[in-house]
């Protein structure tokens, strides 16, 4: 008796491996590369800088933007005034 419950056992999970089909495949390695469009082109006039000092990541600037334009497919306007900006510290110091 305990053979035939045995062997119903093991021909109704065969069964259920059968019923499950074949394994899903595996995932891809990444994420797919986004795909790059051109948005605008931007032409600006510079005015006056006022240097605020040296930070972590390096020298911060404020620029003026005294004017400029921006144009695209999608997308055009005017821009002006104040821009925040930081210019990374060489890896070499320069000699002094």
């Amino acid at each position: 008796m305990k053979a035939v419950s045995a062997f119903f056992g093991l021909l109704a999970l065969a069964g259920l491996a059968i019923a499950a089909g074949p394994p899903p495949p595996p995932p891809p390695a990444g994420p797919p590369a986004p795909g790059l469009q051109y948005l605008y082109r931007v032409n600006i006039t510079a005015g006056q800088v006022f240097p605020i000092g040296a930070g972590p990541l390096g020298q911060r600037l404020v620029v003026t933007i005294a004017g400029g334009t921006f144009a695209g497919p999608k997308l055009k306007g005017m821009r002006g005034g104040p821009e925040l900006s930081t210019f990374p510290r060489p890896a070499v110091p320069a000699p002094v």
